[in-house]
């Protein structure tokens, strides 16, 4: 059994008790254990014969499903790039291969940094009108307990992980693993066995860190973007996630980007994307859902419902519109609200540097759409409502004003 195996039928198999009661959408361990598949794993770049992990991936490309299918990839393309190959295999001499190219351009979309080869060497040429979706932050990556900005790095720090996080919130959080933890990887560096020591050195000098700082997640930003919050970024990559806005085929919305030129750092990144702003929702989701994992649902936070009147509002410029939104609590928690203009991540020609509704902390408000605004300009305004609880948790509701006169 592998260590994915032994994941979902020890530790999530123990926790799923309290979860499912916290949540509809758990799958059983047995329905999660069914699904769990070993892939072109031999070695880098292994697309040679089919395996159980891409007949699965197949399977689900070509099923009836008309929803987005949404593939990850991380640490190799390889498992992803034999189920398109086989179903390349199958089916370009056939009358049939328009249809299903068509079937998976539409319908597929790919998650991931490449991280070798294969995407060039196999999948590129074969399907040229396959989405990629990218994020481009780095907000979960190494180091970040002592890189972040200072608002957010107490979330990042051993001392509220180990409260929060990885310390009597069951088994799964139990291994979550941390700096100094204790944690071995066999058959890893010992450069990276960052479990086993609070200094870590990279070569390019060594880093000293408080035990049960976080270790990294760099590839999290991929599924965080698809986490459904009331951010609408996967409707357009302009509109933005929890992950931040996203690049599709390299662009975001009509711009143009590179993620590789980006560093959270250096804070280019927040210029461009803007992700950092999400962070304190997304840890302190995070520590909600930990609770789950012990305790029953009346003993557990849970997120604010909330929802706006009308997402999408056509306005002339310099017109007033009313923003009417809703927002109650299951648990019966007060709740905090906010109204704000999300200014990176719309369309807007004029020259205003500050936009603003009316009352921000009125659940029904006003925008003023700028008079120098040009038809087919947009102004991405967002509802933000957190609710008052020791673990709290934030929703969405996302309004786009489209300006034609």
């Amino acid at each position: 059994m592998g260590w994915i195996e032994s994941v979902v039928n020890d530790e999530y198999a123990v926790d799923y008790e309290y979860l499912s009661q916290n949540a509809e959408g758990y799958p059983t361990p047995e329905e999660l254990a069914a699904v769990v598949k070993v892939g072109n794993v031999e070695f880098e770049g292994d697309v040679r014969e089919d395996t159980e992990g891409s007949d699965l991936i197949k399977a689900c490309i070509l099923d009836d499903d008309e929803r987005s299918l949404y593939i990850q990839s991380w640490g190799g393309f390889n498992t992803v790039a034999r189920a398109l190959l086989s179903i390349a295999e199958e089916y370009q001499d056939t009358d049939e291969w328009e249809t299903i190219y068509n079937k998976i351009c539409e319908k597929v979309v790919i998650q991931g940094h490449a991280q070798d080869t294969t995407w060039d060497n196999y999948i590129v040429d074969l399907y040229p009108d396959l989405t990629t979706m990218d994020t481009p932050y780095l907000g979960y990556g190494y180091f970040v307990s002592q890189l972040n900005l200072a608002n957010v790095q107490e979330y990042f720090s051993g001392a509220w992980l180990s409260e929060n996080i990885k310390f009597n919130h069951g088994e799964l959080m139990a291994n979550y693993n941390l700096i100094g933890d204790g944690t071995y990887y066999e058959g890893e560096l010992d450069m990276y066995q960052m479990g086993m020591s609070t200094t870590v050195d990279w070569g390019s000098g060594a880093r000293e860190f408080d035990q049960y700082d976080w270790l990294g997640e760099g590839d999290s930003p991929a599924w965080i973007s698809l986490l459904q919050v009331g951010l609408r970024g996967l409707e357009n990559s302009n509109y933005g996630t929890w992950a931040g806005r996203v690049l599709v085929d390299g662009e975001c919305g009509s711009s143009s980007g590179d993620y590789k030129e980006n560093n959270y750092i250096t804070g280019k990144i927040d210029e461009a994307f803007n992700a950092r702003r999400w962070l304190t929702a997304i840890q302190e989701d995070f520590a909600a859902r930990a609770d789950w994992a012990v305790s029953t649902y009346e003993e557990c936070n849970h997120a604010p419902a909330v929802s706006a009147e009308s997402l999408n509002i056509t306005a002339a410029a310099g017109e007033v519109v009313e923003l009417n939104g809703s927002a109650t609590d299951p648990d019966g928690d007060s709740l905090n609200i906010k109204w704000w203009v999300y200014e990176d991540a719309e369309e807007y020609s004029g020259e205003m540097t500050e936009l603003a509704v009316w009352d921000e902390d009125s659940v029904t408000t006003k925008f003023t759409v700028p008079t120098d605004a040009e038809d087919g300009d947009y102004f991405n305004i967002i509802l933000e409502v957190t609710d008052n609880a020791d673990a709290p948790m934030t929703r969405y509701a996302q309004v786009i004003v489209t300006v034609a006169s």
